[in-house]
Order: structure tokens, then C-alpha cells, then sequence
């Protein structure tokens, strides 16, 4: 079984309308994000992949690296299993497929709601303060 973990990173808009499960709004649901996510890569799908980004992420180069590795490949989703385990906000999707060719594999998506919908998390957002580090000297 060929196993692809992706840590969900970067998304882009480039063609295509957003999948009926996704707006700018996130998904519904977990599910939904998820099933949304599938749909977006089934059907090469940039601008839909990007819909599914967090508010403020850029996800241009994650989506294009994506669409690259599994766009196409007409992914059958046989299980998903959805965990909160940093809170109701968040969750884990771990996502079993099959391809059109019949290879199995699964993938490993971060999932957040931002103002009650859901989003794969895609990309990293560029207006974030980044925070000094911690001294590791005595005072």
C-alpha cells in the first residue's frame, strides 16, 4: 500500500469554480471539508483546492504541488476517520483512498473552523507575527 502523508500546506487559484461543498465560508462540517478537498483534486480543481484554505493563507505553491502528486487520479474515499484532539476547533482527518488504477493510499489532513466553517489547513499565513525565541540562558 502506498501511503502519502501530507502535512496540508499551500493552495492556489488558478481555473474552475469552487466545489458545491466549499465557499470562501469553509464547509459545513469536517466531512464536508474533506470530501470537498477529494473533489478539488479529482477535478484539478485550484480554484476549489484554494477555497478550502484558512482565511489569510497563502496556499498558491501547496495547491499546485497537489493538483501535481494527485490531481486527476480520480480518488475513491473507502474511510475517513475525523479526531478533536486540541479542542472543538480543530480536528484530524486521516483519509483512505483508491485511485482509478486501483493503488490505495492515505492521507493525513489538519482541519480548522474559522467563523463556523471548515477548512483544510493549506498553505501558511503570510500576516502572522512571527514571535522571538525563547533564551535558553539563566538570567
Amino acid at each position: 500500500m502506498a501511503v502519502v502523508g501530507l502535512a496540508v500546506a499551500v493552495l492556489t487559484a488558478c481555473s474552475g469554480a469552487p466545489s458545491p461543498e466549499s465557499t470562501t465560508q469553509g464547509a459545513k462540517d469536517e466531512r464536508g471539508a474533506v470530501d470537498a478537498y477529494i473533489a478539488a483534486l479529482n477535478a484539478v480543481d485550484s480554484a476549489g483546492l484554494a477555497a478550502l484554505a484558512p482565511p489569510g493563507n497563502d496556499a498558491t505553491a501547496d495547491v499546485a504541488s497537489r493538483l501535481k502528486s494527485r490531481g486527476g487520479r480520480v480518488l475513491k474515499v473507502t474511510e475517513v476517520k475525523i479526531e478533536h484532539g486540541f479542542g472543538p476547533d480543530v480536528a484530524s482527518a486521516e483519509v483512505h483512498v483508491t485511485d482509478k488504477a486501483g493503488v490505495k493510499s492515505q492521507e493525513y489532513l489538519t482541519l480548522s473552523r474559522f467563523d463556523d466553517g471548515w477548512h483544510v489547513t493549506l498553505g501558511s499565513n503570510p500576516n502572522v507575527t512571527k514571535k522571538p525565541s525563547s533564551s535558553t540562558q539563566r538570567p
